[in-house]
Formats: C-alpha cells, structure tokens, sequence
C-alpha cells in the first residue's frame, strides 16, 4: 500500500547487490519512498548506472500503485460527503436566520423605547410651556405696579408726607436740603456723644454772680421748632427666573457584537497571544490545504507547522485519506484561523493555525497520523506542539505510521520511460521534463492526462508544462 511498503533489501534489483544495499541502509534509505536519484548519485560507491537502476525499480513501484488506485469515489462516498456539507449549510442557514430575526427583534424594542421617550419630552415641553406664560403674566403685572412709582423723587416724597401750614413758608429745595443736613448733623452730634462729654468736662467752668436787671421786652417771641425726621424706603424686590431647557437627546445604541470564547483545547496553548479571525470553509484542497470565506472573499488557506501527502497526484501515498481526515475535522464547525508571523508563503497562500469548533485541526492531523510535523520558520510558535504529537503517532502506529505487509515487485527489469512521438503518451507513466525535446510534447502530454500537476510536469501550478524547454 504505497512506496513505503516496497523494502529495498528484500527487493531483487537488477544489479544491485547485498554490499549496495547495505550501503544504502547507512544512509537511511530502504524503502521505495526513500530514493531520490540525486540523493543516489551523492553516495560514494554509487554510480550513475546503479543509481538509475535503483531508480528504476521505485518508478517500476509507483507504476504497479497506480494500476491499482481508485480513478473515482465511490458513489456512496460522494454521497456522504454532499450529505455532509448539505447539512452543514442548512445548520448555518438556521443560524443565520436565527441571528436575523434576534436582530430585528431588538431593532425593534429600540425603536419602540425611543418612541416613548420622545413623546414624554414632549409632554415635559408642553408643561413648561405653560409655566413660562403664566410667569410672564405675573411679570407683566410686576412691571405694572413698578411704573406707578416711576414718578416718585425725594422732593415730592418729602412735600406729600409733611403737613400744609400756612403759617410756615417752606420754600424750595433749600428747606428741603436744610432738612437733610440737619438729619445728618444730628446724627454726627449723637454719635460723638461720649467724646464731647469727655471734652466739655475739661473745659473750665465759669463762676455766675447775680446780677438784678430790668428788662423789659413788649415783643412776644413766637418759636416753632418742626422736626420732622420721615424715612420711607419702598424697596420692591421681585425678580422671577424662568429657566425653560429641556434637554431631548434620544440616543439609542446597538451593539450585536457576539463574543466567542474558546473552550479548552488540547495542545492550543501557543496560540494564546497571536492574532485570530473567524471563517467559514468554502472548501477542501487536500490534507494541509483549505479554501475560506473571509467576508465575502474566498481565500486560499496553508496550515501552519505540518505537511499532508498531496491529493493533487495519485502518486502521493495516503493523500486521499489525509484529505478526507481534513473534511471529517472541519465539516459543520465554526473556524477561527491564528496568524503566526508570515501572513502568505510564496503562492500568496495564508499562513494559519486552524481551531474548529473545538479541535486544533494542525495537530490533529499529525496526531491521527494523515501529516508530518514540518518546521518553516520564522512561524514556529506551535512546532514543539507538533512534535510532540508526531512522537505519540509514531508510538501508536496511527495512520501512515502504520506497518504493512511488503509485497515483492512484479517485474525484474528495470523499466525506462521513452519519449512520448508527437506529444502522445501514457499516463500510466511517470514522465519528467527531461523525457520531452519540445515544450510542445510536454505539454500536449501534460493535456491528455489531464493536468492537476500530473507527473510533476508544472512545477509552479501555471497550467504550462516543462516551460524551460524550446
């Protein structure tokens, strides 16, 4: 079941003894999915020809797998897996309507909350309204009763409380002046009282003698004294303060920000500080690689930390169960994506740690055995993580970790690809580049098997196979 179980020593080579085989166990090669041909070609004792014999028999491998590998899925599996993602999206239609109608509801309470809030300031307007008018009436009838006294002066005040006498001829306003400064003086004398006490006391005091002197006055001495002291101070004090502000500031607020917190996960620890943004899977590429909705953008997503066979090619062992453990981990769950330190690698792919629901799909993968753990720093914060859970794969025998029987190759002879005439080829065989004398060939071969990178042909996954040739 794929190159892995394909064993160098036990395999008759045609060339190839036990001393070369030896040698190559040294150097950690002794598998199919070991041999590299220029890895071959670095190893003292090995020469070319060996090299492409050993090489040889790994295509002879790969060619025996893929008479044997499944063109299509299975109805059934198609299936399950439209089934699956059918339910997923009417999961997430029902919350979305959900989350539509809870909307409106609350939009609505609003509304209706500052509906009554305004119509009660409105009534507070209209009662102070009300106040204000009757409060300049009673400053209309203030100022009314004001004005009558508008014509009051100290002289006239002074003409209408006195008491009209013929016998008394109090001119003008010099009486009345008079009047004034003889209040003040009074005032002046009373308040000194004491200190001119103390200085008659010692002034000194002449002696009387009796002096008998006739007089006679025949002239009768008529002295009124009027000492009319009036104080009448009308002060009117009434100042009324209306102070009319009412204030209407209706300002509702919606907030509908949920917050998802994360449950506990096991090994999720390293991405406590990094930057995270929820997604929605829009679909499965292969085991490490997976398409989202951001927004409204469908965008390309790299798992961090770890590499899955590719699905892309059928010469990959385990890459379609990888990529079905990918869809199982994801299918129906809410993804939040972490970002390390690189935001895209160079095919412009996003960089991310993956949670769903509550699964770290990035070490899931390593720990059920579907992905290798795979350090490309400078994002590296989980690779620890990574490692651990391989080591417990391996412990386990989990996935491809799995040992399996080791069946013996069918042929003997080592088979070597020829250059397909007039870009007509068989898609059974692995060609490279080097197979082909035109681009042309390459890539009508590269048509008739049906792209997908087949045959490793395109190297940059541009649909132009073998472009560095004529």
């Amino acid at each position: 079941r794929g190159l892995s179980t394909y064993d160098i020593i036990s395999a008759k080579i045609p060339g190839i003894g036990p001393k070369i085989k030896s040698l190559l166990a040294e150097h950690r090669i002794t598998h199919a999915h070991h041999i590299d041909l220029s890895s071959l070609l670095s190893i003292a004792g090995i020469g070319e020809v060996k090299a492409n014999a050993i090489h040889a028999w790994r295509k002879e491998a790969e060619r025996l797998i893929m008479q044997s590998a499944p063109r299509y899925l299975p109805h059934d599996v198609v299936h399950e897996i439209r089934s699956k993602y059918d339910q997923a999206r009417s999961q997430l239609m029902i919350l979305i309507e959900g989350e539509e109608q809870k909307c409106e509801t609350e939009l609505m309470n609003i509304r209706n909350d500052a509906s009554k809030k305004r119509h009660n300031l409105q009534e507070k307007m209209a009662s102070f309204q009300i106040q204000r008018e009757k409060l300049n009436r009673v400053l209309i009838d203030v100022d009314q009763k004001i004005s009558i006294l508008s014509g009051v002066t100290w002289n006239s005040f002074i003409h209408a409380c006195m008491p009209h006498n013929p016998k008394f001829k109090l001119v003008g306003s010099g009486v009345v002046l008079g009047l004034g400064i003889f209040t003040f003086a009074s005032q002046v004398i009373l308040a000194a009282g004491s200190s001119t006490a103390i200085i008659i006391a010692a002034i000194p005091t002449a002696t009387y003698t009796a002096t008998v002197t006739p007089t006679f006055t025949n002239t009768p001495t008529y002295t009124p004294t009027v000492t009319s002291t009036i104080t009448r101070t009308p002060t009117i004090t009434f100042t009324p303060t209306i102070t009319d502000t009412p204030t209407i500031t209706p300002t509702p607020t919606i907030t509908l920000t949920p917050t998802r917190t994360l449950v506990p996960i096991a090994g999720i620890s390293c991405l406590e500080n990094l930057e995270r943004t929820d997604a929605i899977l829009y679909r499965v590429i292969d085991g490490d690689t997976i398409d989202v909705l951001i927004g409204n953008e469908v965008v390309r997503v790299r798992y961090i930390g770890i590499d899955a066979p590719e699905s892309t090619t059928q010469l990959d062992y385990f890459g379609p169960q990888s990529t079905t453990a990918n869809i199982n981990l994801l299918t129906g769950k809410q993804l939040t994506l972490f970002k390390d330190v690189s935001e895209t690698d160079k095919y412009d792919r996003l960089l991310r740690y993956v949670i769903a629901g509550d699964i770290f799909v990035n070490r899931e993968l390593v720990l059920q055995g579907f992905a290798n753990s795979s350090s490309y720093p400078p994002d590296i914060t989980c690779q620890d993580t990574f490692l651990i859970a391989e080591r417990n794969a391996r412990n386990n025998e989990a996935g491809f970790w799995k040992p399996t029987s080791t069946p013996l190759p069918v042929r003997s002879q080592p088979i070597i690809p020829i250059a397909p005439p007039g870009g007509v080829c068989n898609c059974s065989i692995d060609y490279d580049c080097g197979d082909f004398s035109t681009h042309a060939q390459a890539q009508a071969c590269y048509d008739s098997c049906g792209g997908n990178n087949w045959s490793r042909l395109d190297a940059d996954y541009d649909g132009y196979a073998c472009e560095s040739l004529p």
